[in-house]
């Protein structure tokens, strides 16, 4: 993993909004990385993406889903934290896989999706404005197609047809936020969750 600087407390409260907040509805602005804060805006961003991701043991993140309007997300790939700013797909296999995705913006949430490829051909830049090209598939590849949906204002509650499937994620969704309330002494909705 690298860390830009040693987490502090800041880096270990974001908070992780939850559908249907707007933040999730956004399509994200570029990253640049061309001026000195603009540079170190994008290593606080990454830090605090990779910081959330692993603590709660996601296989990604999207800057949306921490409230930045950022087209940067995080994933594990080969075992380990990967940043991507401006991430795209450059090739993608024509056969579809069949997963179970889950979502942070989601909790308890487990979605069986086959519009997903097997096989993609990915590029971007990391954090530091390092090229990044790489080959996915299996988790990585579906990882990182769920993330870009992020960047576009696109759930997984979006893509799944209607029937039970969104039914009961909607229902454990609602099951969530009334227990963060309690938990936490909310009085009005629960639009973001810190764990």
């Amino acid at each position: 993993m690298i860390m830009t600087k040693k987490p502090g407390p800041e880096l270990l409260t974001s908070r992780i909004y939850l559908y249907p907040h707007e933040n999730l509805r956004k399509v994200c602005t570029l990253v640049s990385l061309e001026t000195d804060e603009e540079k170190q805006e994008a290593k606080d961003l990454a830090d605090k993406l990779i910081v959330t991701m692993l603590r709660h043991q996601a296989a990604g993140l999207a800057a949306p889903q921490i409230g930045f309007d950022k087209r940067m997300f995080c994933i594990q790939m080969n075992g380990k934290p990967q940043i991507f700013c401006n991430p795209k797909i450059l090739d993608e296999s024509p056969e579809r896989q069949t997963m179970t995705e889950g979502c942070l913006s989601i909790p308890n949430a487990r979605i069986k999706l086959s519009c997903r490829s097997e096989e993609i051909l990915v590029g971007g830049v990391d954090q530091f404005g390092e090229e990044i090209k790489a080959e996915l598939s299996e988790v990585e590849a579906v990882a990182f197609q769920h993330e870009l949906d992020h960047l576009r204002g696109v759930t997984i509650l979006d893509i799944v047809p209607k029937g039970v499937q969104r039914t009961l994620a909607l229902g454990r969704l609602k099951k969530f936020k009334k227990q963060v309330r309690k938990s936490d002494g909310h009085k009005n909705g629960t639009s973001a969750f810190i764990l």
